[in-house]
C-alpha cells in the first residue's frame, strides 16, 4: 500500500495520545484542571477499549475547512440550550458566563486540529514496542511515554504544578494559561494572590487593583482580603509585592521584580481611565 493510501490510518500509539488529550480536554471543558494521577487512572482504564478514529474521520478532519467546522458547531449549538452553570454556592462560573457561545466552536476546531496534528506529526518514540506488542501488554511506564508525547505533540495539552507539588494537565483551547494558574493555586489563597500580582506585572506589564480579588473567580470578602494582604506583607519571600495608591484613593498591587515604582504609579493612574482586560 502506498504512503498516500496509508496517511489516514492512525497508528495505535497515536490513538492512545488522542485518548489522553481527549481526557484532559474533557476536564478543561468543565473548567477543571486534570490532576495527573486521575488522568492516569482514566487513561489506563480506557486504553484497551478506546476506539481508534477511522480513516473517514481523519480525512474529514484534515480536509474540512474552518468555516465548515464552525457551521457544524453552530448547528449543534442551536439544537441545545447552553445555560450558565452555577456552582454549589450559587456563584457563576466565570468562563461559562462570559463565553457560553465559544465553547462549541473552540471544541470543534481543537478536535480538528488535534486530528490534523496526529495525522501529520511524527509522534512515535523509536524505542516503543510494535503495535502487536502494545495490544498484548503495555509497558510499565507507558502512561508517562504517552503523556510526554501528548505535551510535545502540538495538541494543546500543557502541564502545571501547584505550590504543593501536585501536577495537573489542561487543554489550552478550552482553558487559558492564566486561568489554569488560578486554579492551580486556588487552595492556597496567599499563593493565588501573589501569583496573580506577579503574573500581571511580568506579562502585561501592569499593576492590579486590589478590588479585583473581590470579584470572580477569586471572590474574597473584604476582611479576608485585608488579612491576606497583611500576611503577604509580613513574609520575606513576598518583599517584591508592593502597593501604590492613585489620586482617587484606589489601591493597586504590583511586583517590583518586573515593575519599578514610578512606572507602576503611572500605569495605575492610567488604568483608572480604562477597564482592566482579563
Amino acid at each position: 500500500m502506498s504512503q498516500q493510501e496509508n496517511i489516514y490510518e492512525l497508528p495505535l500509539f497515536k490513538a492512545h495520545v488522542l485518548l489522553l488529550a481527549d481526557i484532559v480536554a474533557d476536564f478543561s471543558g468543565r473548567t477543571e484542571l486534570a490532576e495527573k494521577g486521575k488522568v492516569k487512572e482514566l487513561f489506563l482504564r480506557q486504553v484497551k477499549t478506546a476506539p481508534v478514529p477511522d480513516a473517514a474521520e481523519l480525512q474529514a478532519a484534515a480536509e474540512t475547512s474552518t468555516d465548515a467546522v464552525l457551521e457544524r458547531a453552530l448547528k449543534r449549538k442551536e439544537q441545545q440550550e447552553f445555560e450558565v452553570q452555577l456552582r454549589p454556592q450559587g456563584k457563576v462560573d466565570l468562563y461559562e458566563a462570559e463565553h457560553p457561545n465559544l465553547r462549541p466552536s473552540r471544541k470543534a476546531l481543537s478536535r480538528r486540529e488535534m486530528l490534523r496534528s496526529l495525522v501529520r506529526g511524527n509522534i512515535h518514540p523509536s524505542d516503543l514496542q510494535t503495535e502487536e506488542e502494545l495490544e498484548e501488554e503495555l509497558p510499565e511506564d507507558y502512561f508517562e511515554t504517552v503523556c510526554k508525547a501528548t505535551e510535545e505533540g502540538d495538541l494543546g495539552v500543557f502541564s502545571i504544578t501547584a505550590p504543593g507539588g501536585t501536577e495537573y494537565l489542561y487543554f489550552k483551547p478550552l482553558m487559558s494559561h492564566s486561568y489554569a494558574r488560578i486554579l492551580a493555586v486556588k487552595d492556597n489563597a496567599e499563593a493565588l494572590v501573589c501569583d496573580q500580582i506577579r503574573e500581571n506585572s511580568r506579562i502585561y506589564p501592569r499593576p492590579v487593583p486590589s478590588q479585583m480579588f473581590l470579584e470572580a473567580p477569586f471572590d474574597f470578602d473584604v476582611p479576608t482580603l485585608e488579612c491576606l494582604l497583611q500576611s503577604i506583607g509580613r513574609k520575606g519571600e513576598n518583599k517584591d509585592i508592593k502597593f501604590t495608591q492613585t489620586s482617587s484613593g484606589t489601591i493597586f498591587l504590583y511586583s517590583d521584580k518586573y515593575l519599578d515604582d514610578d512606572l507602576a504609579e503611572f500605569l495605575a493612574e492610567e488604568q483608572e481611565m480604562r477597564p482592566l482586560n482579563p
